[in-house]
């Protein structure tokens, strides 16, 4: 069983965080491809602005990451 210092159980939180990290990279990947195809003028501008939409979103995404552990005391 995972347990917290405070004798409480995490599964449930590490499930919801796993949904939620699949759901969110789905959503960076379809967001960033019309992103860029929507910034770009050919293929190669288009890739381009898809790299910088992802790089920010996941930049965004570990910051998030990052606060949630901080609270939590690391899931």
């Amino acid at each position: 069983m995972l347990l917290e210092k405070n004798g409480s159980d995490t599964r449930k939180e590490r499930g919801q965080l796993r949904r939620s990290q699949r759901a969110w990279l789905k959503f960076k990947d379809e967001n960033c491809a019309l992103v860029g195809g929507l910034k770009g003028e050919s293929n190669l501008s288009a890739s381009h602005f898809a790299a910088l939409c992802e790089k920010q979103a996941i930049e965004e995404r570990v910051n998030f990451l990052e606060q949630i552990a901080r609270q939590q005391g690391g899931l």
